[in-house]
């Protein structure tokens, strides 16, 4: 691990751009016209510009932080050290901490609330960015890994479990379960669809 990110073109797949952020960068995330990287090793919040890649600021946090995730005008850093969820308002105000479940690791922002893998106890929380609590605990498959918000939904990769959970988010319910071969590690969305990658087991 070299403790940098790297920029790269979507019109020629080379690498434009590598930028030294710490030894240890574990989450990544865009907003505000800012892309905000959290170090675990280093303990911090990097915010580097989004056009130039220069570092505008490094943010030095109480305990190491792990996935990162921008919405409400805030980033969203986990800690599945202390069991925690850190909001971090670029404009002011101290960090808020907010206690989830066992080990929380992958974290997105959609439908209007913050969502957090809790790999440990096999749940998701829901925080309402509004008052900063958790709203709804679901059960889901064993060690969810991550997370992915497509529609009115967001989809859960369990890794142990070898399945991905579809959470209902009018409900706050686990609607349906589909078993991949392999262990999900990752997803992302295009339109209706969901995307995997997987281990081998």
């Amino acid at each position: 691990m070299d403790g940098t990110i790297s920029r790269i073109s979507s019109g020629t797949n080379a690498i434009i751009q590598t930028i030294a952020v710490g030894p240890e960068p574990t989450g990544i995330t865009l907003g505000d016209g800012t892309v905000w990287v959290a170090d675990a090793d280093a303990g911090t919040l990097s915010a580097l510009d989004a056009t130039s890649g220069q570092i505008k600021s490094t943010i030095s946090l109480s305990t190491p932080p792990f996935g990162a995730a921008f919405g409400n005008g805030s980033v969203w850093l986990t800690d599945p050290n202390v069991n925690e969820v850190t909001r971090i308002t670029p404009r002011g105000g101290p960090p808020v901490q907010i206690s989830v479940g066992s080990g929380p690791t992958a974290v997105v922002f959609g439908l209007g609330s913050v969502w957090v893998a809790n790999g440990l106890d096999s749940t998701v929380s829901r925080i309402d960015p509004a008052t900063d609590s958790v709203t709804a605990t679901i059960p889901v498959g064993d060690s969810p890994d991550a997370l992915a918000v497509v529609g009115d939904s967001v989809w859960v990769a369990n890794r142990v479990a070898s399945t991905l959970t579809r959470i209902d988010a009018a409900k706050n319910i686990a609607a349906s379960t589909v078993a991949v071969g392999g262990s999900p590690v990752a997803l992302t969305a295009r339109g209706s669809d969901i995307w995997t990658a997987t281990e081998q087991h």
